[in-house]
């Protein structure tokens, strides 16, 4: 399959009702809400737990994409850690409209993510998170359940991924000493669609007056977990018309912390 864009987040539509089996003293559930990865929902339980976190949407609506990231520097699900998602027309924990199976949540950089083979509408979603022993809590700064552009012709060749240090580092024009000041350090990625239909080329479009440069979407080049993150575009996605019926487009994205 193709790349992944997904840029409305269902679980912040209004009127939406979100709860969590538990949540440690001051990092409630609605954190996961923030674009900010650093502000996180923590359980307050460890080990091999299940926790839960269940979304009224208050609306059947169309999902298809559905993601988690955790601070990179800080804890993540331990090695063997787990996840699943449900969606149900009727009510909670049902799974008339989707079930993943259980998902590999112990991923490198902390974001996890599930495409279903096919959109769905569906009202109630409920993730659940299992632990595993060692763990000593369960914490994620994002949660995300909405529609995707899929690109099912893929990327160009020369894609790249690469890294971005939002510290400084300067030398003292006198002496020549250099001073730096350490910052955090975010991936990003710059890829091309070759081949896109009109359609695409449309949703690229909406996508560009949607979220801009300031706007928060997940992005991944394939359809896998790697390398996907939560992030903004650098430019706004700008299709261009390379011959009949065929559309061309560059993306560069850069990862939220």
């Amino acid at each position: 399959m193709g790349a992944v864009i997904s840029w409305v987040n269902a679980l912040e539509r209004s009127g939406a009702v979100m709860s969590a089996t538990s949540e440690a003293g001051g990092l409630g559930v609605r954190s996961v809400l923030s674009p900010t990865i650093a502000e996180v929902w923590r359980s307050n339980e460890g080990g091999a737990a299940t926790h839960r976190i269940e979304i009224d949407l208050a609306a059947h609506l169309p999902l298809r994409l559905f993601a988690f990231a955790a601070p990179r520097d800080g804890v993540r699900p331990g090695a063997g850690a787990t996840w699943r998602v449900r969606v149900s027309n009727g009510s909670m924990g049902a799974s008339e409209a989707l079930n993943s199976g259980v998902l590999q949540a112990d991923g490198p950089t902390g974001t996890a993510a599930y495409l279903g083979p096919a959109g769905v509408t569906g009202r109630y979603v409920q993730f659940s998170f299992y632990g595993v022993a060692g763990d000593p809590y369960w914490q994620i700064g994002r949660l995300w359940a909405g529609d995707t552009l899929l690109v099912e012709s893929g990327i160009a060749m020369g894609w790249q991924r690469g890294a971005v240090d939002t510290g400084s580092s300067e030398r003292s024009p006198l002496s020549g000493v250099r001073n730096t000041q350490r910052g955090a350090v975010a991936r990003r990625l710059d890829f091309s669609f070759p081949r896109l239909t009109p359609a695409e080329a449309e949703a690229l479009d909406q996508i560009a007056l949607d979220v801009g440069t300031t706007g928060q979407a997940f992005v991944s080049p394939f359809d896998g977990n790697k390398p996907a993150m939560f992030g903004r575009f650098t430019s706004p996605p700008d299709p261009a018309q390379v011959r009949h019926q065929r559309f061309s487009a560059r993306i560069t994205f850069e990862e939220d912390l």
